[in-house]
């Protein structure tokens, strides 16, 4: 279980980081980057209550390294 949680953040993770990747290169303030931040960290702790029972975590070994 502890596995899932790492990789569901992971997942997240990579998911935002274009967005945060373009609002940093949009010169944005600290604040829009921190409620990003904000976002991606509750999101983490919803999905796995609320997304978890259909969208099961896929194992990272399934994927290249370069996916």
């Amino acid at each position: 279980m502890r596995l899932k949680s790492v990789v569901t953040l992971i997942l997240i993770w990579l998911a935002l980081r274009p967005t945060i990747a373009n609002a940093q290169s949009r010169d944005a303030t600290s604040a829009q980057q921190q409620r990003h931040l904000e976002l991606l960290h509750k999101g983490a702790k919803l999905w796995p209550i609320y997304c978890n029972h259909c969208h099961n975590a896929r194992d990272p070994a399934e994927f290249a390294p370069y996916q």
